[in-house]
Parts: structure tokens; sequence; C-alpha cells
């Protein structure tokens, strides 16, 4: 180590031990790339029941310890997520943290908006819309949240929209 640097490139080193580290744990545990894809679906599915998963997720969230805005193989945000299961709790605390994007997009361009209005979560679609999501937002069909909603029959969804702006014009598509 003459004056005083170090003989090895560290970001090599760093790298060829995260490799072994990941190959390794590949190795030892046969789910991990399927843990590392979906673990969020399955936090989502029983966040809501059981209050220490939802307190853990409240932390991890509020001390920015998870990527919130990270996607899954399919372009799923973790607000995609909770949007379209209605998870309101998990939807207001993701918002509440100001580093979503309130209109990310999916791997068909369909935005937090559309998946809960397209579901009939009024409250979420509530939520979204006061956090500023864009009321026009198209997916790749070209369809908006006023026209999934119409299209499943969800009025309550569909005065709130209109009340808030949407434009109501038919689109062929």
């Amino acid at each position: 180590m003459p004056g005083g640097k170090p003989d090895f490139d560290i970001g090599k080193t760093l790298a060829e031990t995260s490799k072994l580290f990941s190959s390794h744990l590949v190795d030892e545990f046969h789910f991990y790339s399927y843990a590392k894809a979906y673990w969020l679906q399955h936090v989502f599915c029983i966040s809501e029941q059981e209050p220490v998963i939802y307190d853990l997720l409240c932390r991890l969230f509020k001390d920015n310890a998870v990527n919130t805005n990270a996607t899954d193989e399919d372009g799923w945000t973790p607000l995609l997520l909770a949007t379209r299961n209605g998870h309101e709790a998990v939807v207001k605390l993701l918002l509440d943290s100001d580093i979503v994007d309130v209109d990310s997009k999916d791997g068909e361009g369909r935005t937090p908006l559309l998946w809960a209005a397209e579901n009939g979560h009024e409250a979420v679609v509530k939520l979204l819309l006061d956090k500023g999501a864009k009321l026009e937002s198209e997916d790749s069909d070209g369809r908006t949240p006023l026209w999934c909603a119409a299209e499943k029959g969800h009025e309550a969804v569909v005065k709130l929209l209109l009340n808030k702006g949407a434009k109501p014009e038919y689109k062929d598509l």
C-alpha cells in the first residue's frame, strides 16, 4: 500500500462479495427470487387483519426503510397494489409519506386512481384526488378512471369523479 492508497479495487471487491452473498441466498433459500418479487403483495393481503404486521409496515414506510416507488416484475408499486385492493389505511399511509408517485403506472399504463375507480374503492379514490392524482390519466388502451368506474357500474365513484371535474365525453375505444 505505497502512498497510503490500497492496491485493490474496493468497488470490485464489494461487487464480488455481494454476488457470493446473493448466490448463497438463492442456493440456501429456494424461494428467494419469489419472495423478493412478491413479498409486498403478501403483506398487503394480511396487513389490515394483523395489527403487528400493519404496525411494522407503518414503521418501514415512515422510516423510509423500503423504497415506496419500487416496482415488481410487472411494474407494480406498493401504491398500485394497495389501491387496486382497496386498502384504504395502507394507501393513506403511503400518501402521507409524501414520497410516493401518486400517478405511477403499471406495465399497462394504469394509475392508482384508475385501479381504485375501476374496483369501486370510493374512499381510496377520494384520498388519491386529495393528493393531486390526475383525473384524466389514460391507460395504454385510452381508458380513464371515469370510463373504468362507469363501465363497472360504480355509481358513487362516477359521481365523485364528475364532481371533481372529470370530463364525461364518450371516447370510442
